[in-house]
């Protein structure tokens, strides 16, 4: 399967779902409004073609299937990265980089 253009950039938005259970706590923690979390769920919906989010009257909302195993996943690669990034040594990339030119440039 290819993956559809543009998709991994709504699945933080689903994480955030995933972990508040709640579109409104979501949007307070990403610094957005409401109808923006809930916009980004409705296109990686249709990009997908699956139903993520179960919304039910009032709050409550429930994550389908197809939406626990994403959030999980990429929950998952999120911590991944997130050890990769720590494990990086800044210092190991320093020193001195020689370049040579055209005297015209």
């Amino acid at each position: 399967m290819n993956i559809v253009p543009n998709l991994l950039a709504h699945l933080p938005f689903l994480a955030a779902v995933a972990r508040h259970q709640s579109f409104t706590r979501a949007a307070q923690s990403l610094h957005l409004t409401q109808a923006a979390v809930s916009y980004q769920i409705r296109q990686l919906e249709q990009k997908l073609g699956v139903t993520l989010v179960l919304r039910q009257s009032g709050s409550s909302l429930h994550l389908t299937n197809a939406g626990n195993r994403l959030a999980s996943e990429y929950m998952n690669c999120e911590r991944q990265l997130e050890s990769a990034i720590a494990s990086i040594d800044p210092s190991c990339y320093s020193g001195v980089m020689k370049l040579t030119s055209p005297v015209d440039l």
